[in-house]
């Protein structure tokens, strides 16, 4: 995240509040062109990152309906969303598989909820900040 503070505006997104943070977005900052940057791992591919940027997608596409003007990149991480089943699919990944071999099933089954918290946290002088 703070490789893109200087952006006008970093929110922190995740699964677990995608809608609400696609909401705040679109009702904050109407017309402006957004920027889903996935986290990696090591400036690597994570599927699980893709997958998650592929909801937001989503989320920005209900609300836009046919006016969303979306990039290659945006319509392949929806496809992926739209195909791959959460939590198999993030079970599955890389970084899922890590982490069920440390007994950490449940955090990725609990990590791949969807809309489950109405939080909007943003980066605001180089500490996340509760916004909405």
């Amino acid at each position: 995240m703070t490789q893109a503070a200087g952006a006008a505006r970093v929110y922190c997104g995740a699964l677990l509040n995608a809608r609400a943070l696609a909401e705040h977005v679109l009702a904050q900052h109407p017309r402006e062109t957004v920027l889903i940057v996935c986290a990696g791992s090591g400036n690597n591919f994570n599927f699980e990152d893709f997958y998650g940027a592929g909801c937001f997608v989503e989320r920005f596409a209900e609300r836009l309906g046919a006016s969303a003007d979306l990039s290659d990149a945006a319509r392949a991480a929806r496809t992926v969303y739209r195909e791959a089943r959460a939590p198999e699919a993030l079970l599955e990944c890389r970084v899922g598989r890590m982490m069920v071999s440390r007994g950490l099933q449940r955090e990725v089954e609990f990590a791949a909820r969807h809309d489950a918290f109405p939080v909007i946290p943003a980066l605001e002088e180089g500490r996340l900040r509760l916004v909405g």
